[in-house]
């Protein structure tokens, strides 16, 4: 499960990136013949005013006001650009909502940076009409329809700036359909489990597996239903 939850993050950012974690090393290229592709510029945003991975500095943080424009951009993406299909957002009893997965990092700069109205922002998901949904569960708050998440194994990366030394996080805003995962299996089952017993049964021998592949769904060479939100990202707990 982890391997898969670390292989979505990784297509559907376009990027290994430099997490510590991850199974696979910062040099892998991909699975089962799917190509890791990079956001194109339609659906990539900075925080601040930074424009580009090497304009990012330390104040082009996460903030209310990067996932606020958005929420426009992903609103307004065919109309501004009709090369690029629909954002679409997920419908939840009635309402429209988008999702954003920060890292950890991330969400830390907008508590810290939004005191005054990080209340609001949790007060709005808690109240929400839909909170029930599972895309609620575990929500750190809401903003402009937008469910917001972190999570440990959103892609991070070392080299951005104009030094290539600066951290930064690329944050998923998500809406419906933003990636497919397909499963070759026989029998119905997704998983194959197999036991056999060696040594005339004193050894048991026990194996799992599965055949899958996934990637980030894309149209006309351009990204369908994510954004990436690329912001300058200390950890907040390391040394000044």
């Amino acid at each position: 499960s982890k391997f898969i939850a670390q292989m979505i993050f990784i297509y559907l950012s376009g990027a290994r990136g430099s997490n510590e974690n991850y199974i696979e090393s910062p040099t892998w290229t991909g699975h089962a013949g799917n190509a890791i592709q990079a956001p194109d510029p339609d659906h990539q945003m900075f925080g601040g005013d930074a424009n580009s991975k090497d304009t990012l500095t330390s104040d082009d943080t996460m903030s209310r006001e990067l996932i606020e424009r958005a929420a426009v951009k992903a609103t307004m993406m065919s109309a501004t650009s009709p090369d690029s299909a629909q954002m679409l957002p997920i419908n939840i009893d009635g309402a429209k909502h988008y999702v954003c997965v920060m890292s950890p990092f991330q969400l830390h700069d907008i508590r810290v940076k939004d005191k005054e109205g990080w209340l609001d922002i949790q007060k709005a998901a808690t109240t929400a009409e839909g909170r029930k949904n599972p895309i609620f569960t575990g929500g750190a708050g809401m903003i402009n329809n937008v469910v917001l998440h972190s999570h440990e194994d959103v892609i991070r990366f070392n080299n951005y700036g104009s030094d290539g030394k600066q951290p930064a996080s690329r944050a998923l805003f998500l809406g419906r359909q933003a990636g497919v995962v397909a499963f070759g299996a026989s029998g119905g089952f997704r998983f194959q489990w197999t036991e056999e017993t060696k040594d005339h049964g004193n050894k048991l021998e026990i194996a799992g597996g599965l055949i899958f592949g996934l990637k980030k769904t894309r149209f006309n060479g351009r990204d369908f239903g994510t954004m990436a939100l690329d912001t300058y990202a200390k950890d907040p707990s390391a040394a000044a």
